[in-house]
């Protein structure tokens, strides 16, 4: 490439300016050569850009060795800068700053960035078994009426025990994928050790992850979630808390729908000091932490979940590495292709990665937020969690539900049971105020209450019982902890309202309530779901008043809508628009609102869901486009559209019609339901 040339003119101060590709002096008002068609950069003005080890970049005169300006970023703020010294075209200065991006985008070695964590390895391919093996399965679980209990036996190869946790938090993980208003927070609350990071790792396979070891204290405000499912915070940490100023950790929920940051900038034009703001949108998050007590506020929008920290879980894990252990080892010796961990991960990693989200009809919110306990304040964020889990869980039971239209389903009695089974679990500890840690007091104290009543003492798990020093060591006997540690449980339990302190050291706690109580109150709620078949009948009187709601809004606007179509068929058949006019009018002679109204609550009583029949009325036209053939009855076109009528006594009549024929009786009927019916190969 020629070098570029500056040649002197009259004035001292004027250049005649010269193309960078071929030298010729024909450049317009943006920089671009006439005769090559080059876009030239701020080079032909005599300028130049010069990186530095840090980074930047020194805007350098080429007739001076001093540097103008120093450029710290490719943003327009900084385009805006070097146009103003130069006085070159801004399209000289962005082609200038795009061949430097490219450079060094060229220059920067291909590396995986440690902090994003994306699932790529799904996409490997095995050997020609593997895979068929793979997709078999995968097919199975698509196929599935109930893909979360298809996909059980593969969670139980990637993670041990935690049968009702793995469910929910799968099902949790799925709002990745869904619509900003369905965001969930989801924080396991567990001991060092105790298989946090596994849990949070192994249910989020296959998602596109942003994974994060921790923020620093405003990092959040100006992180890069775009294009991501999941944000996976390896350890909370502190930032629920606020002692550095607002903690914004907890705006990432759908209650909040993200939020927006207003920062200090500093002008590079002009020096002065502005704002702009950065909109952190919505985004699913798990995290873990080994914390007792939480900001309430950030309790409040996310699920909590224990692990279980059992000795029996603690053999179970022991005997699933040992198991797994002796696999990786067969697959050493050529005898296994994968062990049964690395297979159900692929599976579960694909059947993921397909998942497509759908929206979901709740017929019955009412029945669904009655299974909670309204006495407790903090119930009031639950309610929308509860019914977001139920959509979530309707999604991996399509097949359960009713087919409203398109990617529209309703869902049903039994499958809405079967969530709250799952889900009322983790929110009964959640109101209770409760941590499953905790939690391990209450039946310590009973134990100790049994083995006292044989010397006639048997007061340790009733109202009013003293918790003295003397006893927390007996507890921390039966927990296996130390005596601190039962002291920070008996502290989360006094937050609760469930014992009381007496302030002094040593400190004395005493029970507000008998714990037979307090099981009762936290069991409560599962209690409701146990009589299904009375819930379910709540479900089915509250969905048939809404259809019945909703019917009579139909039919009036169908009422309305089809006594427009006379305009269209006078022209067909003029003798048979009475016959039309009064058919359309009632296309239902004989039958009543409540005739309507039994038989829908009959279909309910036999599980059967008329909801679809309702809103999914058979369509008035049905349309297709065909091969051009005769001509049109207007004459002047070839028929393209062939229209099948639907109702009243033209029913089942067809009409053929060209292009703009076929546009006019679309518009003439635009209030009605019309449904194309595409051909396939």
């Amino acid at each position: 490439m020629p070098e570029t040339r500056k040649e002197s003119s009259c004035s001292e101060h004027e250049q005649l300016i010269l193309c960078e590709n071929c030298g010729a002096s024909a450049l317009d008002d943006i920089g671009k050569c006439a005769k090559c068609q080059i876009q030239n950069t701020i080079k032909s003005y005599g300028f130049s850009l010069h990186k530095m080890k840090n980074g930047s970049y020194l805007l350098i005169n080429d007739d001076s060795t001093s540097p103008l300006d120093t450029i710290y970023s490719f943003s327009d703020t900084a385009k805006k800068s070097v146009q103003k010294i130069t006085k070159a075209p801004y399209e000289a200065v962005a082609a200038t700053f795009a061949a430097l991006e490219l450079e060094q985008e060229n220059a920067t070695p291909k590396k995986e960035n440690d902090t994003v964590r994306t699932e790529t390895k799904i996409e490997q391919k095995f050997d020609t078994d593997t895979e068929a093996r793979i997709i078999s399965e995968l097919q199975k679980i698509l196929e599935a009426p109930n893909q979360l209990e298809a996909l059980s036996p593969h969670l139980n190869n990637m993670i041990v025990g935690e049968d009702n946790t793995k469910k929910a938090v799968c099902v949790l993980n799925l709002s990745g994928k869904c619509k900003s208003e369905l965001k969930q927070i989801i924080l396991f609350k567990a001991t060092e050790g105790a298989g946090k990071s596994t849990l949070m790792r192994a249910t989020t396979k296959g998602y596109k992850i942003k994974d994060i070891g921790r923020f620093s204290s405003h990092a959040l405000d100006y992180t890069d979630l775009q294009g991501f499912e999941i944000l996976s915070l390896k350890e909370l940490g502190i930032m629920d808390e606020e002692t550095q100023g607002v903690s914004t950790l907890k705006f990432l929920s759908s209650d909040d729908n993200g939020y927006t940051v207003e920062v200090t900038v500093r002008d590079e034009e002009t020096g002065h000091f502005t704002t702009e703001q950065h909109n952190i949108p919505p985004i699913t998050t798990i995290s873990s932490t080994i914390r007792l007590a939480l900001d309430p506020q950030f309790e409040r929008r996310a699920w909590l979940f224990g692990v279980d920290e059992s000795e029996e879980q603690t053999k179970r894990i022991a005997q699933w590495v040992a198991e797994n252990q002796h696999q990786k080892d067969e697959k050493l010796l050529g005898k296994r292709k994968l062990t049964d961990e690395e297979f159900s991960t692929q599976v579960f990693s694909r059947f993921i990665q397909q998942f497509k989200p759908i929206d979901v009809i709740i017929p019955f919110p009412k029945a669904i937020v009655s299974t909670l306990s309204f006495n407790v304040l903090r119930v009031r964020g639950d309610i929308g969690k509860l019914l977001t889990f139920c959509k979530l869980y309707a999604m991996l039971n399509r097949k359960r539900l009713e087919k409203v239209r398109d990617e529209i389903y309703t869902l049903t009695p039994e499958v809405a049971i079967e969530a709250l089974t799952l889900a009322l679990q983790p929110i009964a500890g959640m109101l209770a105020k409760i941590d499953s840690r905790a939690n391990s007091v209450f039946a310590a104290l009973k134990q100790i209450a049994t083995e006292e009543s044989e010397v006639g003492d048997d007061q340790f798990d009733k109202k009013g019982a003293e918790i003295s020093k003397a006893i927390r060591d007996k507890i921390a006997v039966k927990i296996r902890r130390n005596e601190r540690t039962v002291r920070d449980f008996l502290n989360q339990l006094a937050v609760g309202g469930y014992v009381a302190s007496d302030g002094k050291k040593p400190v004395t706690y005493a029970l507000l309530y008998n714990i037979d109580d307090i099981e009762a109150k936290t069991s409560g709620l599962l209690e409701k779901i146990k009589s299904a078949d009375n819930l379910i009948d709540e479900m089915r009187k509250e969905a048939q008043e809404w259809v019945n709601t909703i019917s009579e809004t139909f039919s009036n606007e169908s009422r309305q809508s089809k006594s427009e179509i006379k305009n269209e068929v006078v022209s067909i058949k003029d003798n048979q628009v009475s016959s039309m006019e009064k058919a359309v009018s009632n296309p239902n002679p004989g039958s009543s609102k409540e005739d309507s109204a039994k038989k829908a609550l009959d279909n309910w009583q036999t599980n059967q869901i008329p909801i679809r029949q309702e809103i999914q009325r058979e369509p008035d036209f049905c349309f297709e486009r065909i091969k051009p053939s005769e001509k049109c009855d207007c004459g002047a076109y070839a028929v393209e559209y062939k229209v099948r009528i639907n109702i009243g006594p033209l029913k089942g009549d067809v009409l053929c019609r060209c292009e703009n024929c076929f546009r006019k009786l679309r518009f003439e009927f635009a209030n009605s339901l019309w449904q194309e019916n595409r051909q396939h190969d």
